[in-house]
This record gives C-alpha cells, structure tokens and sequence, in this order.
C-alpha cells in the first residue's frame, strides 16, 4: 500500500512537470515551467486539478509565490493519437490555466512584493496576471501600494489597486492608499 501511495504521489509530481512545460513566447505567456513544492498533494485527473497544501513554494522564471494551500487547474488537449482529453496521464498538451492560492499569500518577482490572503494568477490569459484580495498590497523598493484588491501584471510590471466598494462612505483604511519615497533622504 505504502508502495503505491508513492508511485502515485512521484506520478503525480510527473505529471506537473510535464503540465508546466508551457512556451515562453513574449508577452502574456508564460515564462517556462512552474516548479511547486508543498507538504501535501493531492489530484483530480477528471477535473483537471492538483491541489497542494502545507507551505506551498511555487516557482516560475524570477516570480515566487508561498501561501498555506494552492490549487493549479490545467487543460488538456489531445494530441491526435486517440487519448481521452480529460486524462492527464496521457500524451496530450498540458496547460496551466490558472493557479488559486489561499491564506498568507506572498509573492516576489524581482524587487516588487506582493501580499494578500488570497490570489489567483491567470496564466492562460493574456495579460498574465496575479489578481490579490484580503489585505492585499505590493511593494516595489520602498513604496507601497494598498487596496482591497490589487492586480499585478506580471509582464508589464505594473499594479492596479481598487478600494472596498462603498469605501468612500466608510472607513478611510477601506480605500486605496500608496506610500511613494521621494529621491535621496
């Protein structure tokens, strides 16, 4: 039993490797394998999900990204030579759709840092993008940017920040802020 529970567990992580072999073609593709290591993994060939929890490190390119449980759902397409579409053992093409990371959410791409407690990096969809919400903010140097929710463009290196809705009329901490450092202090 024991035995089995490691052939799947080293098919499993065989079958993310080859999931995220993707292109790197330029702008809103993906910039080579995504490499991701957690305490436990658990899959879903049918539904195309793998689902990672416990100190979860994932890796692509110079972006890091740590939380406590990520799910990465990925699509099959087949390559011709009859194997069913929805099996992830197969020699189809593997795409990572989109990877959802929940609680304690930290990610670093050169000298930008973004947090938040939760995050959905769209990786399919140009442009790449990590969508942030739950005390989400992201730094770059010394200055801040904070918001209800914080989009970061992975490609572009730039952030959009948008306050609680109906913020205005509530709690001025609700709503977008930014701290920007001037030149040399």
């Amino acid at each position: 039993m024991k035995k089995t529970a490691l052939i799947m567990a080293a098919m499993a992580a065989l079958v993310m490797a080859a999931a995220s072999l993707v292109k790197a073609e330029g702008p809103g593709q993906s910039r080579g394998p995504i490499a991701i290591s957690a305490d436990r993994l658990e899959t879903d060939d049918a539904a195309g999900v793998v689902h990672f929890i416990g100190a979860v490190v994932a890796r692509q390119g110079s972006m890091t990204l740590t939380c406590d449980r990520m799910k990465v759902f990925y699509t099959v397409e087949p390559s011709g030579e009859g194997e069913a579409a929805s099996s992830p053992l197969g020699a189809g093409n593997r795409e990572i759709d989109r990877v959802e990371a929940f609680d304690r959410v930290k990610m670093v791409d050169g000298d930008r840092l973004a947090v938040g407690d939760h995050a959905i990096y769209l990786a399919r969809k140009a442009p790449r993008r990590l969508i942030l919400t739950g005390n989400a903010r992201v730094w770059q140097g010394r200055d801040s940017l904070t918001g209800h929710r914080v989009i970061y463009f992975l490609d572009e290196k730039r952030s959009v920040a948008e306050s609680k809705p109906g913020a205005a009329e509530s709690k001025p901490g609700e709503r977008v802020t930014t701290i920007i450092h001037g030149g040399a202090e």
